[in-house]
């Protein structure tokens, strides 16, 4: 399959403005249970994007981000921003787009952020981003190459979720460096 471009053109309102700083959103949820990420492991990149000098902002929806951003939040000094169930859908872009890099699932935020021609990080298991994406000339894909993934199903049929909880928030946080844009 070959992949393919989508832009999605946001009005100007939506550029980071001076005294924007938020550097790195966290979309810590997924609608598939296989696709989501530890909460331990949300709170160890947090921990350490912030203890970089970066600060950070979580988003999500439903009250497993909302109860993943508490704990996110009260084990990181300091805490990131929690925008979970905060936000409307064109808030959420705007945040994004005003912040130097996103950092998620394979979710429909992190697809949006793709199309908004924004720098990504997606953190990828069970899904075939040769098939789902996230697609564009600023998404990095982070996974794991395990015998069992892409296995593209809703729950782990190991019972392991390996392909999720082996993926190591030091991989992740370099990942995330490495696609950094510079400050503007």
């Amino acid at each position: 399959i070959a992949p393919c471009e989508v832009a999605f053109p946001l009005p100007a309102a939506f550029e980071r403005a001076p005294g924007d700083v938020v550097d790195v959103v966290m979309g810590i949820g997924a609608g598939k249970p296989a696709n989501r990420w530890p909460t331990s492991a949300w709170t160890a990149l947090a921990a350490l994007l912030t203890d970089a000098g970066l600060r950070v902002a979580l988003t999500g929806r439903g009250d497993q981000e909302e109860r993943s951003a508490a704990e996110i939040a009260a084990r990181c000094h300091p805490p990131p921003e929690n925008w979970v169930g905060r936000l409307t859908l064109p808030e959420t872009a705007r945040h994004i787009r005003r912040s130097r890099l996103y950092v998620g699932l394979d979710s429909g935020i992190t697809h949006l952020a793709c199309a908004m021609g924004h720098p990504v990080v997606a953190l990828y298991g069970p899904a075939d981003p040769r098939r789902t994406g996230p697609w564009g000339p600023r998404a990095r894909v982070l996974r794991l190459a395990l015998p069992c993934a892409p296995c593209g199903q809703r729950h782990c049929p190991l019972q392991t979720q390996a392909c999720m909880t082996d993926l190591s928030p030091a991989e992740a946080v370099a990942a995330v460096m490495a696609s950094l844009p510079p400050p503007a």
